[in-house]
């Protein structure tokens, strides 16, 4: 384990079987069956029951768990704290998530991600629980997600806070692919990220396409001796459009040809930087290869074959402020503080796609089920959620005269939006089995 911190005690609690079960509790707009769920009651035993029918069933998890600001968890773990050099206050939060964590990983497919929001305040430690359930080679991106361009001075000193975390891991990084987004799309929503984007169109006999990155690898750390077999001359024929190869020592010409050699290396160290595809690929997908003259020499292009979308960049700005209107716009009035805005949720769930189920086990108001619902709206898919919402006293007494907990506000939130959206879903809530 990353710490001096005894998780048996915690795994041998995930495999009991909860002492609660299920109970149906209406349908909204109508009493037809819906996948979409909304389940009241505590995210742990929730888990537990959503483990037998959801095993390795589920596409994407988006939580935004307690970030620990020094408030006391009105969760009721009861896993020992052990001898550490971690604060009590940490480790209480660590018993708390930990065993989530842990069930999550059963429920995700083997394509699956999980998206978890965080601050400073834990995001180490979140870091280093995920590397011990998911493995480190799972570990996929952290998100900057700027929320508040203004800043806010936490802790009175040092600079002004500016953004949050979305950390990302898989469950198996083989089984997933690079997040294409719509530039178009994302250039309007962050103008001042998505920019430059003007690239010429060009056509051959496979279709459009347009050229971005050079095939070397821009990372000096890829070269001869980290990746020898990526360092290699390229020879290439601009009348047949035959493609040969040459170690970079041999004094090798072909008639015919213009040798390539590999990008010089800027380290100081090494002598080359590695292209990108092995000889194989470069092989098999020449005609993804731009080969143009450019004064003495010859460069090599990867063509981006849909010109249309690019990469998802790891910054995200959505002001938080947005999420707070959102939702006084269905309420008419401030009913629940810091939601996420439906925007940035759209954002990390955007490369699901039909029939693809959607958990968040931390459902606060409700913005990852309304997320879902706008998705399908808009690209005319059929994906489906499943929310968990502890039914959690509201501490602010101006928002308790109209919700008797957190689980109703999202459950109010969804009844007020689900037609519109020509959705519906299924209330359920944990009882107690002896009840």
């Amino acid at each position: 384990m990353f710490f001096n911190f005894n998780t048996e005690e915690i795994r041998k609690s995930i495999n009991e079987e909860p002492n609660v079960v299920l109970k149906h509790i209406e349908n909204f707009p109508n009493n037809n069956y819906s996948l979409n769920k909304v389940i009241i009651g505590d995210s742990l035993d929730a888990l537990k029951l959503l483990k037998n029918k959801y095993f390795s069933s589920i596409k994407a998890i988006y939580i935004d768990p307690p970030y620990n600001t020094g408030n006391s968890f009105v969760y009721n773990d009861r896993f020992k704290k052990v001898g550490s050099t971690i604060s009590n206050n940490h480790i209480s939060w660590i018993n708390f998530i930990y065993p989530r964590l842990y069930l999550s990983k059963y429920l995700l497919r083997e394509d699956g991600l999980i998206f978890v929001s965080i601050d400073d305040n834990e995001y180490h430690y979140l870091r280093l629980m995920m590397d011990d359930i998911f493995g480190e080679d799972n570990y996929v991106n952290t998100f900057c997600w700027i929320n508040n361009l203004k800043g806010r001075q936490i802790r009175g000193f040092g600079a002004a806070k500016t953004y949050e975390y979305v950390v990302v891991y898989s469950k198996n990084v083989n089984n997933i692919s690079k997040f294409y987004v719509d530039y178009k799309k994302f250039k309007d929503i962050m103008p001042g990220i998505y920019k430059n984007f003007n690239y010429k169109i060009k056509k051959d006999e496979y279709g459009p396409f347009v050229i971005k990155n050079q095939l070397y690898n821009s990372n000096s750390m890829f070269n001869e001796s980290t990746r020898p077999n990526l360092v290699f001359n390229i020879h290439y024929n601009f009348e047949t459009k035959e493609i040969r190869f040459s170690d970079v020592d041999e004094n090798i010409e072909y008639e015919g040809f213009v040798k390539i050699p590999p990008i010089t290396n800027n380290d100081g160290i090494h002598r080359f930087r590695a292209w990108r595809w092995s000889k194989e690929k470069i092989l098999r997908e020449k005609h993804n290869l731009f080969f143009l003259k450019y004064r003495d020499k010859v460069r090599v292009y990867t063509k981006v074959r849909n010109p249309d979308f690019t990469v998802l960049k790891d910054v995200i700005f959505i002001p938080s402020y947005k999420g707070g209107r959102e939702l006084k716009e269905i309420f008419s009035k401030r009913v629940y503080d810091y939601p996420k805005p439906i925007e940035l949720i759209k954002i990390l769930l955007g490369f699901t796609i039909d029939n693809d189920i959607i958990l968040d086990f931390f459902a606060g108001s409700g913005t990852t089920g309304h997320a879902v619902m706008e998705l399908n709206k808009e690209d005319g898919k059929n994906r489906s959620f499943i929310l968990v919402q502890l039914d959690e006293p509201i501490k602010n007494k101006r928002i308790s005269k109209y919700f008797l907990d957190i689980s109703e506000i999202c459950i109010q939130r969804l009844k007020k939006i689900c037609t519109e959206y020509g959705s519906s879903f299924e209330v359920l809530r944990l009882e107690n089995n002896a009840l």
